[in-house]
């Protein structure tokens, strides 16, 4: 399960039911990851119940690991940094692309939920 779990980060699938239809439609990749191809594989509710179950540090160490395996193998540099700048919207009705209140633009309008947060 945890390779299956790799598998899951690396084709960045947000959800359980992608990773479980690409691994039916790549036995290759299902076998790799230590599953018997000629039985059915875990179901949603056992790749679920692990996820619940799993100390996420590991996969953090795992996958930097990688990351210094391969600036080892000389296949990337550590020379530059890059970095995700991924807005992340408030907690609030008014980024609901469905409200239609008078004052969803107002920069006077604060969060309830979070007072350090501005609306985006």
């Amino acid at each position: 399960l945890f390779r299956a779990i790799i598998v899951m980060k690396a084709e960045k699938f947000g959800e359980i039911s992608d990773l479980i239809d690409y691994l039916n439609n790549n036995l290759i990749i299902a076998h790799l990851c230590g599953f018997d191809i000629t039985k059915k594989l875990p179901s949603y509710w056992t790749f679920d119940r692990f996820l619940k179950n799993f100390d996420h540090k590991y996969l953090s160490y795992v996958m930097q690991n990688q990351v210094n395996i391969l600036k080892d193998f000389g296949l990337i540099s550590a020379e530059s940094i890059s970095l995700d700048s991924t807005p992340i919207k408030a907690n609030t009705k008014f980024n609901n692309p469905k409200c239609f209140s008078k004052n969803k633009f107002s920069k006077d309008n604060q969060p309830k939920s979070d007072k350090d947060c501005r609306l985006g």
